[in-house]
């Protein structure tokens, strides 16, 4: 028991942190306007941290869904304990 909380905790800890670090790429896109956006070395940056935060945004979606998931069977379960305990 305390190691799924625990699991959770860490799991919960994780996300945030990907959070703040996809916060952290997206104003990082925000290039002062003196910049010239047409160098290519600058395009191949911003492509790159493009695709990054895309793939952060996919990774977050699927922890938010695994999380809809485990609260989902936690009430399933908990809703099947007290139809158990009532029954006997």
């Amino acid at each position: 028991m305390e190691n799924e909380a625990t699991n959770r905790v860490l799991k919960s800890q994780l996300a945030l942190r990907r959070c703040a670090k996809a916060a952290f790429l997206l104003s990082a896109l925000k290039l002062p306007h003196g910049i010239d956006r047409d160098s290519t070395t600058n395009y191949r940056d911003e492509e790159m941290w493009r695709r990054e935060i895309q793939d952060l945004k996919i990774e977050l979606l699927k922890e938010r869904m695994k999380n809809k998931k485990i609260k989902l069977c936690a009430l399933v379960e908990f809703i099947v304990q007290i139809m158990l305990s009532l029954s006997l």
